[in-house]
């Protein structure tokens, strides 16, 4: 329950954006709004993402990947994971796993085991070795 305006009123959780009006204005990515002023989830086909409020493809290098943002978290055999999320294939003449084909992981996820593990939704900070919490998010929705 929160104050919208000068109206007590249930939140809807995946709502970001309210404004000056009760009805919700922007939903959290993945979601959608719809007529009556309601978040829902979108439902996106295999090797798609919804961050951008419709379906979009994976980048085809991808292993593994994000299903809300489309960062890619493990990448095909032969390819290399970069911060922002995306899979490239390594310089000429390097070696995958030398040492500059080090595996890191884009902003949300660290890396366990060789793969890219995501971070509790609840966490704002984390230490990107164990990817336990340092910080935690406002639990403001929750």
């Amino acid at each position: 329950m929160a104050v919208i305006g000068t109206v007590c009123q249930i939140i809807d959780p995946y709502c970001i954006f309210y404004g000056s009006s009760p009805n919700c204005q922007l939903c959290a990515a993945g979601w959608l709004l719809d007529a009556n002023y309601k978040c829902y989830k979108i439902q996106c086909g295999s090797r798609q993402y919804s961050s951008k409020g419709y379906c979009d493809s994976v980048s085809v290098f991808c292993d593994a990947y994000d299903p809300i943002y489309g960062n890619c978290t493990t990448c095909l055999y032969g390819y290399n994971l970069q911060l922002n999320g995306t899979c490239i294939q390594p310089a000429p003449g390097s070696t995958v796993g030398g040492a500059a084909n080090t595996q890191t992981c884009p902003n949300g996820y660290y890396l366990s085991g060789g793969t890219c593990t995501q971070v509790s939704s609840l966490c704002y900070g984390y230490d990107q070795q164990t990817g336990l919490c340092t910080s935690c998010q406002d639990p403001v929705g929750y």
